[in-house]
């Protein structure tokens, strides 16, 4: 009698975690991830990474998956998170300018806001995607110069501040802006070319 041999045994992968980095930085190389197969029968079985989610140039989380499969056709696969993360320098905080102006109307709050000059625009877009901005003030009535502090915080997970230089989850400055205008009249404000009235506005990097 004949018999022939069936192989349905899936090969055994075995992911390298504790050497591979599943922490990227926005403008990272896509690290070549180390895994191993073994199977019953098949002597060698190679490994084949698929990372042809990651975008390194945008923060967030990627899928990438591992499969292994022997020459029968037993295939096992496994997946990992990678995430690209974005790390605000305090330089990069720094350099945003504001226009220092205040603008107040009964209890109706407004700050102009402009984009600086010395960041680049893919370093803009990240702060205006992945930080919150907001004021705090002590005197927001008179007219005349205010001291207002300016805090930062982040939106997600995946935008963070430098621990080495920022070793909080918010980063705060001060300015010291000037009051123009008091007025009975209902407020309105310009931003990024867009019309804002209200007593809370989150404003705009202007990119």
């Amino acid at each position: 009698a004949q018999y022939t041999i069936v192989d349905l045994t899936k090969p055994e992968l075995t992911i390298e975690d504790a050497l591979n980095d599943y922490e990227l930085e926005v403008g990272d190389d896509i690290p070549d991830y180390l895994a191993s197969a073994s199977d019953n029968y098949d002597e060698s079985v190679s490994v084949n990474v698929d990372t042809s989610n990651i975008d390194t140039t945008k923060p967030g989380e990627y899928e990438i998956t591992f499969t292994a499969e022997d020459d029968d056709g037993n295939k096992t696969t496994a997946t990992r998170t990678v995430t690209v993360i974005k790390t605000f320098s305090k330089a990069e905080l720094d350099a945003l300018v504001f226009d220092k102006k205040f603008i107040y109307n009964g209890n109706e709050r407004t700050i102009r806001v402009s984009g600086a000059q010395e960041l680049d625009q893919s370093t803009l877009e990240f702060i205006n995607n992945g930080l919150n901005i907001t004021y705090s003030g002590n005197s927001l009535i008179n007219i005349g110069e205010t001291l207002v502090t300016i805090t930062f915080t982040p939106k997600s997970s995946v935008y963070k501040f430098d621990e080495t230089e920022i070793n909080s989850d918010e980063y705060t400055r001060t300015e010291t802006l000037t009051v123009i205008q008091k007025s009975l009249t209902t407020l309105v404000a310009t931003i990024a070319d867009q019309t804002y009235t209200g007593q809370e506005l989150t404003p705009e990097i202007v990119i």
